[in-house]
């Protein structure tokens, strides 16, 4: 036999639940058909299962039956607490929400006013995570046929002014309100109500009205919400709450007090969305209610009157970017020219440049600027006299972010005016900072990238551009060799300028734009060099992907089809040439640091790592110390960072080919006569270039693919197995 349901465990199942209502609704049907101790235990059974799951559609919908829509004799104590424990465990039906609707209003079978205005209370806590509006919508005249129960005008005002588009606005509820208000005074979830109306027809309704104060319309209990969602988040696999991508696609709208709330905040006021003069045939922004609505009426869609509201508002800012037009950027623009003439030089008696203010404007002119993908003149012009006063403590990530927009010209020019100003104030002040200012100009090559690929094809694209582009990339390597000399072994630096070179890399070359700056022999060979093997993969990877490019531009200068990049100078390609062939007499062809001599014709173009003679003699005389070769010190078998994989690797070869376990296994570090001894002795037989190859496929697998695609981008051994050379190719 069950136990009292006082008494019951915890139990999530969902048939426990059913059982649990069904008693609650035997108990609220018949008068005094339970004691308060046993109707408290099955509303505390239920809590349980709904404050860790939260309550399924039928569940839910079978407690506001109970509360509802049937005689309901349950005490106003266990009522109220009923209704703190309804968290639907997905998104809250139609039904639902047509059942409460229907409980609304003066009746005999209609429940109490206390139990109507919970009603209602929970109708607005759940307002966001509604299954549709559509049903609501439909039912708005219901809803505001209500406004004269003075027990539930200030929820259904709430949910009215969330529902409210333009289609609901009519001239005899706008009477309406105006009447309400007349007898009611400043009342204000009435006021907030009556603002909304108003900012769909402000020259339908005149005269002056009080402000309502801010927060009048703010969610009834932000912790049940929360943990409303978090049960949302954990029950349910296919959940989606309400998302940036739904709100982004209805206008943002603040009650009158939050604007003055942000007024004595010394905040920036940017106008919201309003389209004045409208009719019932306008289709204006402010009705949009989702991105399919959007879709439908874009081309019918007017621009509001105040376009600077694109500065806070997301959807007319997609709308601009769908439709631009340069009416629509000059109004912009002059807003902007005239804001920042006075955040620039501010009146004696104000305290306008706060750092708050400044920090909140220029994030909102940030998002426009991405949004619009172009720096405005009037932002342009503002970044150029206020980076001069600029002290670099304050706006740094917005600022920067702006600057990536700026477009292509003389680099004298962009330096003077920009680059300088930043480079003086970054570059001194620790490693985080040279990282922020290399990934600053990364992201500006990104965006030129981005905006002048295409444009680049054409024939009138300009030569200054392109020199442009190679000037910054010299003027950045600069700032990278120093970033490296001055914090050595900094991760963040090494990162910040891997990212920079790999995304300088990436650009299609054969636009005639983005020409091939190498980076400087010391950078290179300082992450050759580095220690970390990630590092040399990455750098690796870079070298590869600038061969491509330099083959790229010789087939085109070849074909007549070169689109004014023309073919590089020999002497730079030859250099280029020389840190492919070092890497390979490091790495592959156990030639460490040789340089063109007599005694190798595929060693004229090598550099030997840049270092002298006589640093090499006295790196000799330490190796032999150690009776080991510097020629093999930095290959795959014996180089610090590849050594593990290397011996890995032929562990590996040795398991998948030795069946019984008895044969000889390799001691290490492989080499061309260890492999052949061993072979001799019964060991595994594999040529010194297979296991190599294996090397570099099992160096890919563990995600090093740079040191791979550089080897098989530059060695023709691995390209042509059979010929048996074992020599670099040239670049071109």
């Amino acid at each position: 036999m069950p136990s009292e349901p006082g008494s019951q465990g915890y139990n999530s199942g969902s048939e426990d639940v059913e059982s649990l209502i069904d008693q609650l609704r035997g108990a609220a049907s018949i008068r005094n058909s339970l004691s308060k101790n046993r109707i408290a235990g099955v509303i505390g059974s239920i809590s349980q299962h709904s404050t860790v799951c939260g309550l399924a559609n039928d569940s839910l919908e079978a407690l506001i039956d109970v509360l509802a829509t049937s005689p309901c004799y349950l005490d106003q104590s266990s009522v109220g607490s009923i209704f703190k424990i309804l968290f639907p465990r997905r998104k809250v039906s139609e039904n639902v929400v047509v059942k409460v609707v229907g409980s609304l209003g003066q009746g005999q079978s209609k429940p109490s006013p206390a139990t109507q205005a919970l009603l209602l209370r929970w109708l607005v806590m759940v307002y966001d995570v509604l299954e549709s509006y559509d049903v609501l919508s439909q039912l708005y005249g219901v809803l505001f046929n209500l406004l004269d129960m003075i027990t539930l005008r200030g929820h259904l005002c709430h949910i009215l002014s969330s529902l409210t588009r333009r289609r609901h606005v009519k001239p005899f509820r706008i009477q309406a309100l105006l009447v309400l208000k007349q007898n009611l005074g400043d009342e204000q979830p009435l006021l907030g109500l009556l603002q909304v109306y108003k900012d769909y027809y402000p020259d339908v309704i005149v005269g002056e009205t009080a402000i309502a104060r801010a927060g009048v319309f703010s969610h009834p209990n932000i912790e049940w919400m929360q943990k409303l969602l978090l049960i949302q988040e954990s029950s349910a696999d296919d959940y989606s709450g309400p998302s940036d991508s739904q709100s982004s696609f209805r206008i943002v709208r603040k009650i009158g007090g939050q604007a003055m709330k942000r007024q004595k905040t010394n905040h920036i006021v940017i106008p919201e969305v309003h389209t004045f003069r409208a009719v019932e045939s306008s289709v204006t922004l402010e009705e949009v209610e989702d991105v399919s609505d959007f879709v439908k009426k874009l081309d019918r869609l007017e621009l509001p009157n105040q376009l600077v509201a694109a500065l806070e508002d997301p959807l007319l800012r997609k709308l601009i970017s769908l439709k631009p037009s340069d009416e629509a950027s000059l109004r912009i623009n002059n807003w902007l020219a005239a804001r920042f003439s006075i955040e620039l030089h501010p009146p004696p008696v104000s305290n306008l440049r706060s750092v708050d203010r400044t920090e909140h404007f220029l994030s909102r002119v940030l998002e426009y600027t991405r949004s619009a993908r172009r720096l405005l003149p009037a932002v342009e012009d503002f970044l150029k006299r206020y980076l001069r006063t600029w002290t670099g403590n304050s706006h740094t990530k917005t600022l920067l972010g702006l600057l990536c927009f700026l477009p292509i010209r003389e680099f004298e020019e962009l330096r003077s005016n920009f680059f300088a100003l930043v480079d003086r104030r970054l570059k001194d002040r620790g490693e985080a900072s040279i990282a922020k200012l290399v990934a600053f100009y990364t992201e500006l090559i990104r965006q030129w990238a981005i905006t002048y690929g295409n444009q680049a094809q054409e024939p009138e694209f300009s030569q200054e551009e392109s020199l442009a582009l190679r000037k910054l990339l010299s003027h950045v390597g600069q700032i990278c060799l120093a970033g490296l000399a001055n914090f050595q072994g900094s991760n963040l630096i090494t990162d910040a300028i891997l990212c920079f070179y790999e995304g300088t890399c990436a650009p299609p070359w054969e636009n005639g734009l983005f020409r091939i700056v190498l980076p400087p022999d010391q950078v290179v060979y300082y992450f050759v060099f580095s220690g970390d093997v990630m590092t040399l993969s990455r750098i690796c990877g870079i070298l590869s992907r600038y061969k491509r490019g330099f083959e790229l531009s010789l087939r085109q200068a070849q074909s007549g089809h070169s689109n004014g990049a023309g073919e590089y100078p020999r002497d730079y390609v030859n250099h280029f040439n020389g840190f492919l062939m070092d890497i390979c007499n490091l790495v592959w062809r156990n030639r460490a640091f040789k340089c063109g001599g007599s005694d190798s014709k595929q060693d004229q173009n090598a550099l030997g790592c840049t270092l002298a003679n006589n640093v090499v003699l006295s790196l000799q005389r330490a190796v032999d110390e150690r009776e080991e070769s510097l020629l093999t010190l930095f290959s795959l078998s014996h180089s610090a960072v590849l050594a593990q994989f290397s011996a890995e690797c032929f562990r590996m070869l040795e398991n998948s080919n030795d069946s019984e376990m008895r044969r000889t296994r390799h001691a290490g570090p492989v080499t061309q006569k260890s492999l052949q001894l061993l072979a001799t002795n019964g060991g595994l037989k594999i040529t010194y270039s297979d296991f190599r190859v294996a090397v570099l496929r099992a160096l890919g697998k563990k995600g090093l693919g740079g040191i791979w695609d550089f080897m098989h981008s530059t060695m023709i051994s691995l390209i042509q197995l059979t010929s048996g050379a074992d020599s670099s190719r040239a670049a071109s």
